[in-house]
């Protein structure tokens, strides 16, 4: 199966056609503008940061290098901690501080500590995904534009 040059790397269902009066390409569905160096057959998305970049090897559209650092084990390690660490220091307190057996909201602590867990967690990953644009991240952001722009 041969892939279009002209179809969108990015979201892999709209066509790239070339802006009026400018030097950038735009996709019909998911509406990023992106920069053709036509010689080293290279497409650079230019409204998203950090920049991705593709190269077209003749048969389909290959992810190139990124200007970020690389994904690492130290970077997910760090990610990790920063996700964990207020549920830790909350669950720390809470051992410390125990709240009075049978008091009405002798349950909120627990509850705080999980929740601190989700949404840092949840933070975190937005963080990641935003960063390092995965293509499942993209495709979900395009099916969600998708979805209530209806």
């Amino acid at each position: 199966m041969k892939v279009n040059p002209d179809q969108c790397p990015l979201c892999g269902q709209g066509t790239l056609e070339q802006l009026t009066l400018m030097d950038v390409w735009g996709c019909q569905k998911c509406r990023h503008l992106f920069e053709w160096n036509i010689n080293k057959q290279m497409l650079k998305v230019v409204d998203l940061s950090p920049a991705i970049l593709w190269r077209w090897n003749g048969r389909f559209w290959q992810r190139g290098q990124n200007s970020l650092l690389p994904l690492t084990p130290g970077l997910v390690i760090g990610a990790i901690a920063l996700a964990t660490l207020p549920s830790l220091l909350l669950g720390i307190a809470n051992y410390i501080f125990p709240p009075l057996p049978g008091s009405p909201f002798s349950w909120f602590p627990i509850v705080w500590q999980g929740l601190a867990l989700v949404i840092h967690g949840a933070c975190m990953g937005w963080v990641m995904a935003e960063a390092y644009q995965f293509s499942p991240y993209l495709r979900f952001k395009i099916w969600l534009r998708r979805q209530f722009s209806a």
